[in-house]
């Protein structure tokens, strides 16, 4: 197996956003929840089935870091880093119902 075949396609263009986002601009991360909210939404399905609750996970994520959008790191693999960034959220708040 190659290092980059779980690496999608259109990772280049996402990093891409990434910087105008980090930049300020709210369009470049509009486009970055379009691209991957359906990946980021499924990944979120192996810790639980409630489809409200992943939504609204999904959604925090996006405007925690628009509020903290100066301090994010620079990455080539943004996906990796959103995926990471869900993972943490969700455990948080699943954490804090029980």
């Amino acid at each position: 197996m190659k290092m980059n075949e779980n690496i999608p396609r259109d990772e280049a263009l996402v990093s891409e956003l990434w910087l105008r986002f980090k930049g300020g601009d709210g369009e470049a991360l509009d486009q970055i929840f379009a691209l991957r909210y359906r990946e980021l939404f499924n990944y979120a399905t192996r810790f639980t089935k409630d489809k409200e609750f992943i939504r609204d996970c999904v959604q925090d994520l996006f405007l925690e870091m628009w509020s903290h959008r100066e301090g994010l790191v620079d990455s080539p693999y943004v996906t990796v880093y959103l995926i990471k960034a869900l993972r943490n959220n969700l455990f948080r708040k699943l954490k804090l119902e029980k």
